[in-house]
Protein backbone atom coordinates (compact mmCIF):
# COMPACT_ATOMS: atom_id res chain seq x y z
CA UNK A 1 0.00 0.00 0.00
CA UNK A 2 2.60 2.42 1.12
CA UNK A 3 4.30 1.50 -2.64
CA UNK A 4 1.57 1.64 -4.13
CA UNK A 5 0.46 5.19 -2.62
CA UNK A 6 4.79 6.61 -3.53
CA UNK A 7 4.26 5.50 -7.15
CA UNK A 8 0.86 7.17 -7.52
CA UNK A 9 2.53 11.03 -5.79
CA UNK A 10 5.41 10.43 -7.79
CA UNK A 11 3.54 10.38 -11.22
CA UNK A 12 0.61 13.32 -9.98
CA UNK A 13 3.81 15.30 -9.42
CA UNK A 14 5.31 14.60 -12.91
CA UNK A 15 1.69 15.90 -14.06
CA UNK A 16 1.70 18.61 -11.91
CA UNK A 17 4.31 19.83 -14.81
CA UNK A 18 2.11 19.88 -17.27
CA UNK A 19 -0.93 22.37 -16.59
CA UNK A 20 -2.42 21.22 -19.69
CA UNK A 21 -3.52 17.95 -18.79
CA UNK A 22 -5.63 19.33 -15.71
CA UNK A 23 -9.92 19.65 -16.46
CA UNK A 24 -10.09 23.57 -15.34
CA UNK A 25 -13.73 25.09 -14.08
CA UNK A 26 -14.37 27.92 -16.81
CA UNK A 27 -18.22 28.09 -16.51
CA UNK A 28 -19.51 30.56 -13.92
CA UNK A 29 -22.91 29.99 -12.28
CA UNK A 30 -24.66 33.53 -12.92
CA UNK A 31 -28.13 34.86 -13.40
CA UNK A 32 -27.33 34.57 -17.26
CA UNK A 33 -26.44 30.89 -17.08
CA UNK A 34 -29.41 30.32 -15.14
CA UNK A 35 -32.04 32.06 -17.17
CA UNK A 36 -30.91 29.88 -19.86
CA UNK A 37 -32.62 26.77 -17.88
CA UNK A 38 -35.97 25.35 -16.89
CA UNK A 39 -36.93 25.24 -13.43
CA UNK A 40 -37.11 27.81 -10.76
CA UNK A 41 -34.31 29.09 -7.42
CA UNK A 42 -35.05 29.28 -4.28
CA UNK A 43 -32.35 31.06 -1.60
CA UNK A 44 -32.39 29.06 1.25
CA UNK A 45 -29.56 30.47 4.45
CA UNK A 46 -26.87 27.87 2.60
CA UNK A 47 -27.40 29.22 -0.74
CA UNK A 48 -29.46 29.00 -3.92
CA UNK A 49 -31.24 25.65 -5.15
CA UNK A 50 -32.39 25.06 -8.17
CA UNK A 51 -35.38 22.89 -8.25
CA UNK A 52 -38.86 22.52 -10.26
CA UNK A 53 -42.15 21.68 -7.94
CA UNK A 54 -45.54 21.17 -9.60
CA UNK A 55 -48.87 20.31 -8.37
CA UNK A 56 -50.99 20.99 -5.25
CA UNK A 57 -52.47 18.14 -3.56
CA UNK A 58 -51.00 18.50 -0.35
CA UNK A 59 -52.01 14.97 0.35
CA UNK A 60 -49.93 13.52 -2.25
CA UNK A 61 -46.77 14.98 -1.81
CA UNK A 62 -43.82 13.52 -3.42
CA UNK A 63 -39.87 14.45 -2.77
CA UNK A 64 -37.20 13.13 -5.41
CA UNK A 65 -33.33 12.72 -4.34
CA UNK A 66 -30.79 12.39 -7.12
CA UNK A 67 -27.37 10.54 -5.91
CA UNK A 68 -23.58 11.56 -6.28
CA UNK A 69 -23.21 13.28 -9.51
CA UNK A 70 -26.18 13.84 -11.71
CA UNK A 71 -28.83 16.51 -11.89
CA UNK A 72 -32.50 16.52 -11.18
CA UNK A 73 -32.77 15.62 -15.14
CA UNK A 74 -32.64 12.10 -14.25
CA UNK A 75 -36.01 12.70 -12.90
CA UNK A 76 -37.73 14.20 -16.01
CA UNK A 77 -40.09 11.31 -17.08
CA UNK A 78 -40.90 10.44 -13.19
CA UNK A 79 -42.03 13.74 -12.71
CA UNK A 80 -43.91 14.62 -15.13
CA UNK A 81 -45.84 10.83 -14.35
CA UNK A 82 -46.55 11.65 -11.14
CA UNK A 83 -48.02 15.73 -12.19
CA UNK A 84 -50.26 13.80 -14.79
CA UNK A 85 -51.02 11.16 -12.03
CA UNK A 86 -51.86 13.92 -9.62
CA UNK A 87 -49.12 14.34 -7.10
CA UNK A 88 -47.39 17.34 -5.92
CA UNK A 89 -44.17 16.42 -6.90
CA UNK A 90 -40.79 18.45 -5.84
CA UNK A 91 -37.10 17.85 -7.52
CA UNK A 92 -33.71 19.60 -6.94
CA UNK A 93 -30.14 19.47 -7.92
CA UNK A 94 -28.22 19.17 -4.48
CA UNK A 95 -25.71 21.60 -3.71
CA UNK A 96 -22.41 21.55 -6.14
CA UNK A 97 -24.46 19.86 -8.73
CA UNK A 98 -26.60 20.65 -11.99
CA UNK A 99 -27.62 24.71 -11.49
CA UNK A 100 -28.24 24.84 -7.33
CA UNK A 101 -25.15 26.92 -5.80
CA UNK A 102 -21.45 25.54 -5.62
CA UNK A 103 -21.14 26.36 -2.12
CA UNK A 104 -18.09 25.49 0.49
CA UNK A 105 -19.27 22.77 3.38
CA UNK A 106 -18.49 19.48 4.46
CA UNK A 107 -20.88 18.04 2.17
CA UNK A 108 -21.71 15.26 4.82
CA UNK A 109 -24.79 13.80 6.11
CA UNK A 110 -25.54 17.02 8.10
CA UNK A 111 -24.76 19.23 5.33
CA UNK A 112 -27.28 16.78 3.13
CA UNK A 113 -29.96 16.77 5.91
CA UNK A 114 -30.12 20.62 6.37
CA UNK A 115 -30.12 21.08 2.47
CA UNK A 116 -33.36 19.06 2.47
CA UNK A 117 -34.81 20.78 5.43
CA UNK A 118 -33.77 24.22 4.16
CA UNK A 119 -35.71 23.53 0.47
CA UNK A 120 -38.92 22.07 2.27
CA UNK A 121 -39.05 25.15 4.52
CA UNK A 122 -38.28 27.21 1.84
CA UNK A 123 -40.89 25.92 -0.43
CA UNK A 124 -43.67 26.08 2.75
CA UNK A 125 -44.14 21.72 2.75
CA UNK A 126 -45.43 21.50 5.77
CA UNK A 127 -47.64 18.42 5.09
CA UNK A 128 -46.32 14.73 5.38
CA UNK A 129 -43.94 13.56 2.28
CA UNK A 130 -43.41 10.51 0.35
CA UNK A 131 -39.69 9.88 -1.29
CA UNK A 132 -38.45 8.52 -4.16
CA UNK A 133 -34.65 8.33 -4.12
CA UNK A 134 -31.47 6.69 -6.42
CA UNK A 135 -28.32 5.40 -5.55
CA UNK A 136 -26.70 7.49 -2.56
CA UNK A 137 -30.03 9.63 -2.62
CA UNK A 138 -31.03 6.48 -1.45
CA UNK A 139 -28.95 6.57 1.84
CA UNK A 140 -30.17 10.40 2.33
CA UNK A 141 -33.39 9.01 2.02
CA UNK A 142 -33.58 6.44 4.65
CA UNK A 143 -31.54 9.03 6.99
CA UNK A 144 -33.69 11.78 6.70
CA UNK A 145 -36.68 9.46 7.19
CA UNK A 146 -35.06 8.01 10.22
CA UNK A 147 -34.44 11.91 11.70
CA UNK A 148 -37.78 12.87 10.86
CA UNK A 149 -40.31 9.84 10.98
CA UNK A 150 -43.41 12.29 11.35
CA UNK A 151 -43.00 13.88 8.04
CA UNK A 152 -41.88 10.50 5.56
CA UNK A 153 -44.78 8.28 5.12
CA UNK A 154 -42.96 5.92 2.62
CA UNK A 155 -39.83 5.51 0.79
CA UNK A 156 -39.66 4.53 -2.82
CA UNK A 157 -35.20 3.12 -2.73
CA UNK A 158 -33.85 2.86 -6.63
CA UNK A 159 -30.11 0.62 -6.60
CA UNK A 160 -29.65 2.51 -3.46
CA UNK A 161 -26.24 3.08 -1.43
CA UNK A 162 -25.29 0.36 1.08
CA UNK A 163 -21.82 0.22 1.72
CA UNK A 164 -19.68 2.54 2.07
CA UNK A 165 -16.54 3.73 -0.96
CA UNK A 166 -13.51 5.05 1.05
CA UNK A 167 -10.59 6.16 -1.53
CA UNK A 168 -8.03 6.75 1.40
CA UNK A 169 -5.59 8.84 -1.33
CA UNK A 170 -8.59 11.35 -1.24
CA UNK A 171 -8.76 11.81 1.93
CA UNK A 172 -5.30 13.68 1.83
CA UNK A 173 -5.09 17.60 1.32
CA UNK A 174 -3.41 18.58 -2.00
CA UNK A 175 -3.11 15.12 -3.39
CA UNK A 176 -6.80 13.76 -2.87
CA UNK A 177 -7.21 17.54 -4.74
CA UNK A 178 -5.45 17.17 -7.50
CA UNK A 179 -6.39 13.25 -8.11
CA UNK A 180 -10.00 14.73 -8.45
CA UNK A 181 -8.84 17.52 -10.62
CA UNK A 182 -6.71 14.48 -12.82
CA UNK A 183 -8.42 11.06 -12.36
CA UNK A 184 -11.48 10.84 -10.29
CA UNK A 185 -13.35 14.54 -11.63
CA UNK A 186 -12.69 13.19 -15.31
CA UNK A 187 -13.57 9.53 -14.48
CA UNK A 188 -17.39 10.97 -12.92
CA UNK A 189 -17.26 12.78 -16.17
CA UNK A 190 -16.75 9.45 -18.66
CA UNK A 191 -18.87 7.35 -16.76
CA UNK A 192 -22.38 8.55 -16.53
CA UNK A 193 -23.43 6.32 -19.46
CA UNK A 194 -22.61 3.33 -17.09
CA UNK A 195 -25.62 4.09 -15.41
CA UNK A 196 -27.98 2.41 -18.59
CA UNK A 197 -27.99 -0.82 -19.42
CA UNK A 198 -28.50 -0.49 -23.61
CA UNK A 199 -26.36 2.84 -23.76
CA UNK A 200 -27.31 2.97 -27.62
CA UNK A 201 -30.97 4.32 -26.61
CA UNK A 202 -29.45 7.19 -24.88
CA UNK A 203 -26.94 7.90 -26.67
CA UNK A 204 -26.56 12.11 -25.54
CA UNK A 205 -28.22 11.99 -22.29
CA UNK A 206 -24.51 12.64 -20.82
CA UNK A 207 -24.32 15.90 -22.28
CA UNK A 208 -26.44 16.95 -19.50
CA UNK A 209 -23.83 16.33 -16.71
CA UNK A 210 -21.16 17.54 -18.89
CA UNK A 211 -22.90 20.68 -19.18
CA UNK A 212 -22.91 21.70 -15.70
CA UNK A 213 -19.38 19.81 -14.80
CA UNK A 214 -17.52 22.64 -16.04
CA UNK A 215 -19.04 24.93 -13.59
CA UNK A 216 -16.56 26.33 -10.90
CA UNK A 217 -16.56 24.28 -7.55
CA UNK A 218 -18.44 21.57 -8.66
CA UNK A 219 -15.49 19.18 -8.46
CA UNK A 220 -14.87 20.41 -5.07
CA UNK A 221 -18.24 19.50 -4.17
CA UNK A 222 -17.97 16.09 -5.42
CA UNK A 223 -14.85 15.64 -3.76
CA UNK A 224 -16.25 16.51 -0.32
CA UNK A 225 -18.39 14.11 -0.89
CA UNK A 226 -16.52 11.41 -1.59
CA UNK A 227 -14.35 12.10 1.37
CA UNK A 228 -17.19 13.09 3.52
CA UNK A 229 -19.84 10.72 2.72
CA UNK A 230 -19.13 8.13 0.93
CA UNK A 231 -16.98 6.48 3.47
CA UNK A 232 -19.45 6.55 6.13
CA UNK A 233 -21.04 2.64 6.14
CA UNK A 234 -24.68 2.67 5.68
CA UNK A 235 -25.56 -1.16 6.28
CA UNK A 236 -27.04 -0.34 9.82
CA UNK A 237 -29.01 2.46 9.11
CA UNK A 238 -31.48 0.17 6.94
CA UNK A 239 -31.79 -1.93 10.37
CA UNK A 240 -32.83 1.13 12.05
CA UNK A 241 -35.19 1.86 9.49
CA UNK A 242 -36.89 -1.45 9.79
CA UNK A 243 -37.06 -0.90 13.20
CA UNK A 244 -39.41 2.27 12.27
CA UNK A 245 -42.07 0.73 10.15
CA UNK A 246 -41.50 3.00 7.23
CA UNK A 247 -42.99 1.04 4.15
CA UNK A 248 -40.42 0.91 1.76
CA UNK A 249 -40.56 -0.12 -1.84
CA UNK A 250 -36.73 -1.50 -3.67
CA UNK A 251 -36.41 -1.11 -7.25
CA UNK A 252 -33.26 -2.49 -9.00
CA UNK A 253 -32.04 -3.19 -11.96
CA UNK A 254 -30.51 -6.28 -12.72
CA UNK A 255 -27.71 -4.98 -14.92
CA UNK A 256 -26.70 -2.40 -12.68
CA UNK A 257 -22.69 -1.85 -12.70
CA UNK A 258 -23.13 1.15 -10.12
CA UNK A 259 -24.90 -0.76 -7.47
CA UNK A 260 -24.68 -3.96 -8.09
CA UNK A 261 -28.31 -6.05 -8.45
CA UNK A 262 -27.02 -8.72 -6.09
CA UNK A 263 -26.93 -6.34 -3.47
CA UNK A 264 -30.87 -6.06 -3.24
CA UNK A 265 -30.76 -9.36 -1.35
CA UNK A 266 -29.12 -7.65 1.28
CA UNK A 267 -31.72 -5.52 2.38
CA UNK A 268 -34.52 -7.84 1.70
CA UNK A 269 -32.84 -9.48 4.56
CA UNK A 270 -32.86 -6.93 6.78
CA UNK A 271 -36.25 -4.75 5.50
CA UNK A 272 -40.12 -6.06 5.03
CA UNK A 273 -40.07 -4.18 1.74
CA UNK A 274 -42.12 -4.59 -1.27
CA UNK A 275 -39.50 -5.43 -4.28
CA UNK A 276 -39.06 -4.60 -8.06
CA UNK A 277 -36.25 -6.45 -9.63
CA UNK A 278 -36.10 -5.39 -13.83
CA UNK A 279 -34.59 -7.47 -16.22
CA UNK A 280 -32.28 -5.42 -19.13
CA UNK A 281 -31.91 -2.74 -16.83
CA UNK A 282 -29.04 -0.59 -15.82
CA UNK A 283 -28.64 2.03 -12.55
CA UNK A 284 -31.62 3.86 -14.04
CA UNK A 285 -34.79 1.86 -14.34
CA UNK A 286 -36.86 4.56 -14.33
CA UNK A 287 -35.69 6.14 -17.34
CA UNK A 288 -34.19 2.93 -19.19
CA UNK A 289 -37.88 0.88 -18.58
CA UNK A 290 -40.56 3.57 -17.33
CA UNK A 291 -43.39 2.06 -18.34
CA UNK A 292 -42.59 -0.71 -16.14
CA UNK A 293 -41.36 1.26 -13.14
CA UNK A 294 -43.75 4.17 -12.45
CA UNK A 295 -46.93 2.42 -12.95
CA UNK A 296 -45.55 0.15 -10.25
CA UNK A 297 -43.95 3.37 -7.93
CA UNK A 298 -47.66 5.47 -7.91
CA UNK A 299 -49.40 1.85 -7.09
CA UNK A 300 -47.35 1.71 -3.76
CA UNK A 301 -47.89 5.44 -3.24
CA UNK A 302 -51.02 5.18 -3.75
CA UNK A 303 -51.56 2.51 -0.42
CA UNK A 304 -49.55 5.05 1.66
CA UNK A 305 -50.84 8.34 0.75
CA UNK A 306 -53.56 8.63 3.55
CA UNK A 307 -51.32 7.15 5.73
Amino acid sequence: MKFSNVCISVILLALMSSTHLFAREKQMLDSLARARVSGSFVNVPEGKIHYELAGSDTSKTVLLLCGLSAGYYIWDSTFLYLKNAGYKVIRFDHFGRGYSDRICGNYNKEFFMNEINELLEALDVREQIQIIAASMGGALAVEYAIANPRKVKSLTLIGPMIYASNYEIMQRDKLGALMMNVVYGPLIKRSQMKAFYNKKLFVGWDEQFKTTYGITGTKYALLQTIRNYLPEHKFLIYNTLKEQGTPVFLIWGKEDKIIEYKYNVTLRNVLDCTFLGIDRVGHLPQIEKSFIVHPAIVDFLSQNNNK
